[in-house]
């Protein structure tokens, strides 16, 4: 496996800064500001595979330039360095090992979902306590000193993400990813049904199922991987959305079917890929309490959703979705004023930072366009080669 440098970007600009900036014989760094820049900038011009987190990317291109600077600090050293140790990571030793992702989410409690198969993984809701061989968990939490009393533990559901991986890293990707796709859609599909949706608190999400403060790693016999358990940092804690249990089994059915329809797509690999992706991204971007930090990341992925990897024109994806949404002239001129009308108001709080009155409103209208998008490529995809075409 060899790394790919990104258009655009001059590599050796960066590595002859470096070179300046380190003391290499008493490995001194003469300014650490500016390493660290010039390693961020480093870093963000080499294309990695999806499944290795930032902070990871930031470690191995750090451990790569120092092992390089031991011989002759060249690019092509580094570039050998660096292959060598995705290499390793790709090529992890031993067999595949059951791993498990224990965390909660804010749906209240009881939600009956059990064995929900997601991307090679298992979600399963569950009622009262973890089980006693995750007792670990416990301790880890104890010692974080992040900890509040606002604990969400007893008051939100626990679930817990089954999977098989070489190693605990990709394990914890596999499971958060996961779950993730599962909140997305929950948020597209049921966002709408939240009781007073007008006049929502603004100290709340638009999204409300919501993960908790922590999500903890384990092996299948209960034992914690003590370096990998998760922070989330964007934690808030929200009221637990309530879904009555008469419609638990409809909703489970929906679910199911979306994502059989969507792992059954004849288009390629890699534009399955991409709509999942664009579903993350689109979440996490209405997990913010920030209403004009979720249209500017909502507008974001659905340009990352809807635009080919060249096009950075707005109007073009005005003119893509009104299609793609209209089912007659009138609907077309129609959805099309929505579109612009969104794009404005993204545009107003980009440039001015301005935060008109309505922007929950907004939230929710790009949420709906952007659902409408996913089910019409999950509904046609299979009529284009690639979602290019479409």
């Amino acid at each position: 496996m060899s790394i790919k440098w990104k258009k655009g970007f001059d590599p050796d600009v960066v590595f002859q800064a470096l070179k300046e900036s380190i003391n290499f014989k008493k490995m001194v760094v003469s300014d650490s500001v500016e390493v660290n820049e010039n390693m961020s900038t480093l870093t963000s011009m080499i294309e990695f595979d999806d499944d290795i987190y930032p902070y990871r990317k930031n470690q191995l291109v750090l451990e790569s330039f120092l092992a390089s600077a031991q011989t002759k600090r060249t690019r092509q050293n580094f570039e050998n360095e660096i292959n060598k140790k995705l290499s390793d990571i790709k090529v992890e030793v031993g067999s595949l090992q059951e791993f498990r992702l224990l965390t909660t989410i804010s749906i209240k409690p009881p939600f009956k979902f059990s064995d929900f198969p997601i991307d090679d993984c298992s979600i399963r809701f569950i009622e009262g306590p973890f089980p006693k061989m995750y007792d670990s968990r416990k301790d880890l939490l104890k010692n974080d000193h992040r900890k509040t009393n606002d604990d969400d533990e007893n008051q939100y559901c626990k679930v817990i993400v089954s999977t098989t991986s070489p190693g605990p890293r990709k394990a914890l990707k596999k499971c958060i990813d996961a779950l993730d796709l599962l909140r997305a859609l929950l948020s597209m599909k049921y966002n709408d049904s939240r009781e007073n949706f007008l006049n929502s608190y603004a100290c709340e999400p638009p999204n409300m199922r919501i993960l908790g403060k922590y999500a903890t790693l384990h092996t299948e016999t209960g034992e914690s991987v003590p370096d990998l358990y998760w922070f989330n940092p964007h934690y808030v804690k929200v009221s637990p959305f309530h879904i009555v249990t008469k419609d638990e089994s409809i909703i489970k059915k929906e679910i199911n079917r979306f994502f059989s329809q969507l792992d059954k797509l004849k288009v390629k690999v890699e534009d399955r890929k991409k709509i999942k992706r664009a579903m993350i991204r689109f979440l996490y971007a209405y997990d913010h309490t920030d209403y004009t930090s979720t249209i500017i990341e909502g507008w974001g992925s659905l340009e990352y959703l809807v635009l080919n990897e060249n096009e950075f024109n707005t109007a073009a994806i005005v003119r893509r979705c009104s299609l793609i949404l209209a089912k007659d002239t009138l609907k077309d001129k129609l959805y099309e004023q929505h579109m612009n009308s969104i794009r404005e108001y993204r545009n107003r709080i980009v440039h001015d930072r301005e935060l008109p009155e309505a922007s929950l409103i907004v939230c929710y209208q790009l949420q709906r366009i952007f659902y409408k998008i996913i089910r019409f490529y999950l509904d046609y995809a299979d009529e284009f080669d690639t979602l290019e075409k479409i």
